[in-house]
């Protein structure tokens, strides 16, 4: 079997949508974090920086939910349409924020199409494409991700110089034209026709389960234990919810039974790991180890690449051995990286290890995400594709929001501690020449190196879980 198989003629469209439309959320995600240092010394109020990341993780969640019964009811092709309109449109509203609130603002709605994109195109992977082909699938789609770990930073670099952050945002709008011009017509469309029937309350029970739960990671202390109370109770009410429910919006079965339960718990905690401790990156090494803007913006290849890679061999160990070993091996090697991270910045050591550490980090996240989807989407009914592959979207973009907000209530937790105000580190964001505290590089580091740290508990617990799966035969291929 080849990857040319999934470009014969009943595939070719598809197979070309995909990659598109995975570079549309591939560049976004890479050049905001690239950016980052860029808008916090524009548009300043330094303790709003992480919920630029954050928010726009937390509408996504959301939206990834939201959109699995009307996958199910009216297929993928449709809301491809809709949604990357509907992004083209945010990342205007993010280029036009003339402050750090209204970006905020701009990128929650910018999650609610990203996050309706992504979803999308994950179900419809395992609507369009043959189980015995689908790794492959992923593999070739993560290689998008790959060279926009290559590309991208460049590209962000070459605009932050020479356009501003804005352009970061502005630049999405032709791909996504492209993404909307190949892929108009070839996304599959309904299993089983039928109306789509909106779980308001449950989506609105779950939403305020993902903010009470967000809140609780980024702000520790006694909000921590109302917001672990809140989410708890919620929990309960949503259960009954779900029980007088059809169909809601997400069926707990698709998260707590037997079959599924640890898969999403595992994806869950290796995301918390690598990306909260990469969240922050690009901020450490412009702030502490002098980087320029456009130098610092090439610090997010290092991950993407390696999850590349992680995709693409996993792909070869699903075939070789099954599913649960790639994913096995995938916690290992983010275990070692962010171990290696926390080493790296501890003794200050020289940084082009830490670069060889979130490699392996991306490596990891790469290999963990595409198995554990092969393995779920094998154990789908096709009617409930959408739902099941929400739900776990769900669950896992709840991991990306958990990391960057804990990591972020982490590095900014020591800065407000030891300097009394986050925007004193605004000068270190500067390609300006400053003159900065020592106390204030210091903070900075000692702030990420806890991110780094409590990071990596995660994903040790990650592995702790992995290595209890139990493997199944991988698919013969047709």
């Amino acid at each position: 079997m080849t990857p040319d198989r999934l470009f014969a003629p009943g595939l070719r469209g598809f197979s070309a949508s995909t990659m598109t439309v995975v570079a549309v959320a591939a560049y976004n995600n890479l050049s905001v974090g690239a950016a980052l240092p860029a808008i916090g010394d524009d548009l300043g109020s330094l303790e709003l920086l992480p919920w630029v990341v954050t928010v726009e993780l937390i509408t996504s969640a959301i939206a990834t939910l939201a959109i699995g019964p009307v996958i199910d009811g009216i297929g993928t092709r449709r809301i491809y349409r809709v949604s990357l309109v509907a992004f083209a449109i945010t990342c205007v509203a993010c280029a036009a924020a003339p402050t750090m609130g209204a970006l905020v603002a701009a990128r929650a709605a910018q999650g609610l199409a990203g996050g309706a994109i992504i979803a999308n195109v994950m179900a419809a992977i395992g609507l369009g494409v043959p189980e015995p082909l689908r790794a492959r699938a992923y593999a070739i789609n993560s290689s998008v991700w790959g060279v926009m770990g290559l590309a991208g930073p460049a590209l962000a670099a070459v605009v932050l110089t020479v356009a501003g952050w804005p352009a970061i945002f502005l630049i999405n709008l032709p791909v996504a034209f492209g993404a909307a011009v190949i892929g108009w017509n070839h996304f599959p469309g309904p299993v089983e026709e039928g109306r789509v029937r909106a779980d308001w309350r449950g989506l609105l029970l779950l939403t305020v389960f993902t903010v009470l739960t967000l809140v609780g990671f980024s702000i520790p202390g006694v909000w921590t234990a109302v917001a672990a109370a809140g989410s708890l109770a919620l929990i309960g009410v949503y259960v009954m919810h779900e029980r007088r429910t059809e169909p809601p919006v997400l069926r707990v079965r698709h998260l707590a039974s037997s079959q599924f339960r640890r898969l999403h718990l595992i994806a869950v905690l290796a995301v918390v790991s690598g990306i909260g401790s990469n969240s922050f990156l690009t901020l450490y090494v412009k702030g502490t180890r002098g980087f320029t803007t456009g130098a610092a913006a090439f610090t997010v290849l290092f991950l993407t690449v390696g999850w590349t890679t992680g995709a693409i061999v996993s792909s070869k160990l699903v075939e070789w051995r099954s599913s649960e070993f790639a994913v096995r091996v995938g916690a290992i090697v983010l275990t070692v990286g962010v171990t290696g991270a926390v080493v790296v910045v501890a003794a200050d050591l020289p940084v082009w290890l830490i670069f060889i550490a979130y490699t392996l980090v991306g490596y990891g996240l790469g290999a963990v995400s595409s198995s554990i989807l092969i393995v779920l989407q094998a154990k789908a009914k096709p009617a409930e594709m959408g739902r099941l592959i929400s739900a776990h979207q769900f669950v896992r973009t709840l991991g990306f929001s958990y990391g960057a907000a804990i990591a972020g209530a982490a590095l900014f937790g020591v800065i407000v501690n030891r300097l009394g105000d986050a925007d004193e580190v605004r000068d270190l964001l500067s390609d300006e020449v400053v003159v900065t505290s020592a106390a204030a590089v210091e903070a900075l580091r000692d702030g990420f190196l806890l991110a780094v740290v409590v990071s990596a508990v995660f994903g040790w617990v990650a592995l702790a879980f992995a290595l209890q799966l139990q493997e199944e035969p991988a698919p013969v291929a047709a």
